[in-house]
C-alpha cells in the first residue's frame, strides 16, 4: 500500500470512528431517570399523635407540621429540619395554647411560624407566631371583645417582617398590621369615626410598603380599592370617581409582580390604576 494510500486509509478510519461516536450519542435515551430515593423526615411519634397538615419553607430546609395528640385532645406545632434530626415542638413555653387552626405560614426569610389557633376551645380564634427553630409564642392580635369577635385570615409581607390580618368586629371585618416580632397592631381600615369598615379582600404590595384592600368605606353604598402604608396611615381610594375610576364598585384586583399597576374588574371591565 503507497503512502498516499495509507494516509487515505486513516482518514476514512477516523471518519467512521467519529461517525459511530455521534450515531451512539444521538441515540442514546433522552430520559434518564434518577435514583428514587424515599426517606422517614422524623423520627416514630408516639401513637397517639397523628400528623394533620404542614408546610414547607421556600428554601425547603424546614418543615412546619400540626398533629393532632389524640390522648391530650389537643394540636401541637412542630418543626424538623429536612436534613434529620428530632422534631422541634414549637411553643414548649405556652401549654395553654391547645387548638391550632389549618392556617400555618412560614415568613419569606424562614424566621417565624405564623398560625392561627386558640387558647382553649372556647376562646376566640387568634394570631400567634413562634420562632421556626423554636422559642416563646407571641399573641400578635390586640385583645378581642366579648362579642364574638375572632381573627379571620392572615398574610405575611413579602419581606417576612409584618403580619396584615382581618378580624371579625361585630358586622364588620377590620384589617389590621402588626409587626412579626411582637409589636403593637395598627388599624388600617376606616381610620375615620362613622366609616364602614367591611374589608373583603386585601394584598401586600411586593415592596412590602402598602396594603391594598377592598372594603366598603366612606359608603354604604358601593366598594371600592385602598391603599395604605402597611404600618398604618390615612388611605387613599384608588377606584373613586373623583380619581378617575369607573361608577360602579369594584369586584376584584390584582398587583403587579413590579408593584407598579393595579388590575381591577368592574361589571365584567378591565380597568388599570397606575
Amino acid at each position: 500500500m503507497s503512502t498516499q494510500q495509507n494516509n487515505q486509509f486513516r482518514w476514512f478510519s477516523l471518519f467512521i470512528l467519529l461517525f459511530g461516536s455521534i450515531i451512539i450519542f444521538i441515540n442514546q435515551p433522552e430520559n434518564v431517570e434518577a435514583e428514587l430515593v424515599n426517606q422517614k423526615l422524623h423520627p416514630e411519634l408516639p401513637e397517639d399523635v397523628n400528623i394533620r397538615d404542614f408546610v414547607v419553607t421556600p428554601n425547603g430546609s424546614y418543615v412546619v407540621f400540626i398533629a393532632d395528640n389524640h390522648s391530650m385532645g389537643t394540636q401541637e406545632l412542630y418543626s424538623f429540619s429536612t436534613e434529620g434530626g428530632n422534631p422541634i415542638k414549637l411553643g414548649s413555653l405556652n401549654p395553654q395554647l391547645s387548638h391550632i387552626t389549618n392556617n400555618i405560614d412560614i415568613s419569606s426569610n424562614e424566621q417565624h411560624v405564623v398560625f392561627l389557633g386558640k387558647d382553649d376551645s372556647a376562646s376566640p380564634t387568634e394570631l400567634f407566631a413562634v420562632p421556626i427553630d423554636g422559642g416563646e409564642i407571641n399573641k400578635l392580635n390586640s385583645p378581642l371583645s366579648d362579642n364574638g369577635d375572632f381573627v379571620t385570615e392572615f398574610d405575611i409581607s413579602p419581606d417576612g417582617s409584618q403580619v396584615v390580618y382581618t378580624v371579625v368586629q361585630g358586622s364588620n371585618f377590620v384589617l389590621y398590621s402588626v409587626n412579626i416580632d411582637d409589636g403593637i397592631p395598627q388599624k388600617l381600615s376606616s381610620t375615620e369615626p362613622g366609616n364602614s369598615e367591611s374589608v373583603s379582600l386585601f394584598s401586600i404590595s411586593p415592596d412590602s410598603n402598602l396594603v391594598i384592600y377592598r372594603a366598603l368605606q366612606e359608603s354604604t353604598s358601593r366598594v371600592n380599592i385602598f391603599s395604605i402604608p402597611i404600618g398604618g396611615g390615612k388611605p387613599i381610594n384608588l377606584s373613586d370617581s373623583e380619581n378617575g375610576g369607573p361608577i360602579g364598585g369594584p369586584v376584584n384586583f390584582s398587583i403587579s409582580s413590579d408593584g407598579q399597576y393595579i388590575v381591577y374588574v368592574v361589571y365584567d371591565n378591565l380597568f388599570l390604576f397606575t
